[in-house]
């Protein structure tokens, strides 16, 4: 599914205001955002849709102006764009959430779990998994409610939010991303191992110190880390939000569009495709002699450096826009990396891990 659609259909499903979609459909590039927007959302019933969309794409139409008559300059420094869009997009919609008044609700759990949970997470708001010295879970909730008054909004902070913990699970779900803003942090027993799925909006999702075995995270309008991991997979994909990852996996697959991607490979034996949309990628590589190396990076607009103290190693360029390096030797290779990075506007950047 596209992105727009996915966009659209969150609308449709009240996961996401009007505004948070216009600005969404920008971000991308939808150049017809209005009238997206306006066709998805025209049998809708509130009076100040009009007042609230219009004024919003009137701002966005200002920005979008400014940024075409300067692209030359956005092109130069485009690595940044994407964070500076994130930036952007999460000052407004904390603007909109604080319309109004808002109340705060804190809830805290506490129990075993097993080795081989899964813990699995849609929310709007920053989520962050961390693993510790300890036999039991702890989840931490801190629930954001915009109401008329505090009983309303007790109301919504308990019925509109699923929470269900058992020894082989924490799930969280919640009902209603319109009202309900929801900060999540889990702490689990790091020696075990862990399945992750996470699918957030307006919020940034970590984690740090875990072995997992696969795992999915999935935001809109926030950023992605990844710190001390390792495990057999991860995919990780943003929409207006960068990528800083560090681990090792078997597999790896990035995707963010608006934002950069740093990328830490801890060990030389995976499969790497990263792919960027606006953004610069920065992949730090282990060197070893015992690593069969091949990597192909490829943009659309920018400069490709492959910085690699290797003396058995081949590069390969076709213009300016993609490169090819390789192993090259008769020895036998016990470990093998393999690395696809794609970004249709930004420089790629190949060094050694530090």
């Amino acid at each position: 599914m596209d992105e727009k659609k996915r966009i659209l259909e969150m609308l449709d499903n009240g996961k996401i205001t009007v505004e948070e979609a216009v600005a969404l459909l920008e971000a991308l590039g939808e150049k017809r955002a209005a009238e997206s927007t306006r066709a998805s959302y025209k049998d809708s019933k509130k009076t100040d849709f009009d007042e609230k969309f219009n004024k919003t794409f009137e701002d966005i139409g200002k920005r979008m102006n400014s940024f075409t008559e300067n692209l030359g300059v956005y092109m130069q420094n485009l690595g940044k764009f994407g964070d500076q869009v994130i930036s952007s997009l999460s000052s407004a919609f904390d603007r909109g959430f604080r319309d109004g008044r808002s109340f705060r609700f804190e809830e805290n759990i506490k129990g075993i779990i097993k080795d081989g949970s899964v813990i699995r997470i849609n929310s709007n708001g920053p989520v962050s998994i961390q693993g510790i010295d300890s036999d039991e879970f702890s989840l931490e909730l801190v629930k954001m409610v915009r109401s008329e008054d505090e009983t309303k909004a007790s109301v919504i902070a308990k019925e509109f939010i699923d929470i269900e913990t058992t020894e082989d699970k924490i799930e969280i779900n919640l009902l209603d991303k319109r009202e309900l803003w929801l900060e999540v942090k889990i702490n689990l027993p790091r020696h075990y191992q862990y399945q992750v799925e996470i699918q957030s909006i307006n919020g940034k999702l970590s984690l740090l110190d875990l072995d997992l075995t696969s795992s999915k995270l999935s935001t809109i309008n926030g950023r992605i880390g990844i710190e001390k991991c390792s495990g057999d997979t991860l995919a990780l994909n943003t929409i207006n939000g960068g990528i800083d990852a560090s681990g090792a996996f078997n597999l790896i697959d990035y995707v963010t569009h608006n934002g950069s991607i740093d990328c830490y490979l801890q060990e030389g034996n995976a499969k790497v495709s990263l792919k960027s949309t606006n953004g610069s990628l920065r992949v730090r590589v282990p060197i070893k002699h015992s690593i069969d190396y091949n990597i192909e990076a490829s943009t659309g607009w920018g400069k490709i450096s492959v910085d690699l103290p290797l003396k058995e190693f081949k590069i390969n360029r076709s213009g300016n826009n993609f490169v090819q390096a390789k192993t090259i030797s008769d020895k036998e290779k016990t470990e093998a990396l393999n690395i696809r990075a794609f970004t249709s506007n930004g420089a790629i950047t190949f060094l050694p891990l530090s």
